[in-house]
């Protein structure tokens, strides 16, 4: 299985031409590489309880689409994020919850960074694994994986410790506010060693 992840900092929306010239420069960029791969799988991070609630149809089926014209090769799509009650099972933890918890057992306020320090090196992960749980079926594919600027830091790690290859085709687009402070608590889990896999509390 060979992947390529792109990260995902535009959704489906109303927008004003600044914005939909954003989104079509970013679709560009994912039907590059979507060909330059020869993909057979597009993954996203997303789910269809979101996608049935919106009522609208992801951005990436134009460019599936498109390339299936093209090429008469079929691609096949994935929404692989775990919906709320998949979360829930699993003990997934939101920020919220978290800064609850470094409040309770630590008698202060957490900082931003810690929490997201928590939210990144240890919660992500359990999202992560449930994206492989959902692409197991395509393990033998060439996928296409569009996500969260943060989980190229994180996800490539969990494919590697798999032995999955995994390449990281694009950085930045998109990125605003919420990507900046996740980059606070990447730097706050790394100088506190937090991505080293030891069990932590908040994953109880």
């Amino acid at each position: 299985m060979q992947w390529r992840v792109i990260p995902d900092g535009i959704r489906n929306v109303y927008v004003s031409r600044k914005v939909q010239t954003r989104i079509d420069g970013y679709l560009s960029i994912v039907k590059e590489k979507a060909c330059a791969l020869n993909a057979t799988v597009f993954a996203e991070e997303y789910n269809q309880e979101v996608h049935n609630a919106k009522r609208s149809q992801s951005t990436f089926f134009d460019v599936k689409e498109e390339i299936e014209r093209a090429t008469g090769r079929e691609i096949h799509h994935l929404f692989i994020e775990p919906t709320d009650a998949e979360k829930r099972q699993r003990r997934y933890k939101e920020p919220e919850e978290l800064k609850q918890l470094l409040e309770a057992r630590t008698g202060r306020t957490p900082a931003e960074d810690e929490i997201y320090a928590h939210l990144i090196a240890h919660q992500f992960p359990i999202r992560e694994r449930f994206w492989i749980e959902r692409i197991d079926e395509c393990l033998t594919s060439s996928i296409l994986l569009v996500c969260g600027e943060t989980h190229t830091y994180t996800f490539p790690k969990l494919l590697a410790r798999r032995g999955v290859q995994c390449n990281v085709v694009a950085h930045g687009i998109g990125v605003e506010y919420t990507d900046k402070r996740d980059r606070g608590g990447i730097i706050f889990a790394e100088a506190a060693s937090m991505f080293n896999g030891t069990a932590c509390f908040c994953t109880q």
